[in-house]
């Protein structure tokens, strides 16, 4: 073989060489899209519900208080299975209090009387809206309710744990809001959450 042909040879394996490169590394960006894509498209065919709390009315007399609050699905599909648990924390200590709540539930929530299917808002579908009412556990006058609304000592927080149709995956939304004095409403520092949870077991 001649210089001249050696070298021509050389010159094809380089670019040969550099075509096998830019093929692999077009596969590799081809999967880290379809990787992408996949991710995409699991994100869209899930529920995501918010929780959206209304500002809570002023106590009967030896009555418990209470704070309603809205669930909105911002997701692709109906949350169904719902489990709820939620509670009005009142006092001094909430900081605390509002961790032993969220340590103290259990890893999966009981069934309870929790909101039925909870539809996306675009959905074709009409149901009724989905709320839900948090109570505090010992019973409170207007009085007292009063003072703790004024020195911003009232906080609501709760668990939602929902899934979807044909799936056993179950997903989870913490919540926690405190009532200023204003009257305005704040999201907490911590446990506003959402995060898939392992596949459930059957009841």
């Amino acid at each position: 073989m001649t210089k001249a042909e050696l070298q021509q040879s050389k010159i094809g394996n380089w670019i040969q060489f550099g075509s096998l490169l830019l093929s692999a590394t077009a596969a590799v960006l081809a999967f880290m899209a379809f990787r992408q894509t996949q991710d995409a498209l699991a994100l869209d065919k899930r529920p995501v519900v918010l929780i959206r709390p209304a500002v809570p009315a002023l106590p009967a007399d030896g009555a418990n208080a209470q704070w309603n609050f809205g669930m909105i699905n911002y997701g692709a599909l109906p949350a169904i299975r719902n489990r709820l648990q939620s509670r009005i924390l009142m006092g001094s200590n909430i900081p605390s209090d509002v961790e032993h709540f969220f340590r103290s539930l259990p890893v999966s929530l009981p069934m309870s009387d929790g909101p039925g299917s909870i539809v996306p808002p675009d959905s074709t579908a009409d149901p009724p809206p989905a709320f839900g009412t948090a109570y505090s556990a010992d019973k409170i006058g207007s009085e007292m309710f009063s003072r703790y609304v004024k020195a911003g000592q009232l906080t609501i927080v709760g668990r939602l744990e929902y899934s979807v149709v044909g799936g056993n995956r179950r997903y989870r939304t913490d919540f926690c809001f405190n009532l200023l004095s204003s009257g305005a409403i704040r999201i907490c520092t911590r446990h506003n959450d959402m995060i898939d949870i392992e596949p459930e077991a059957e009841d």
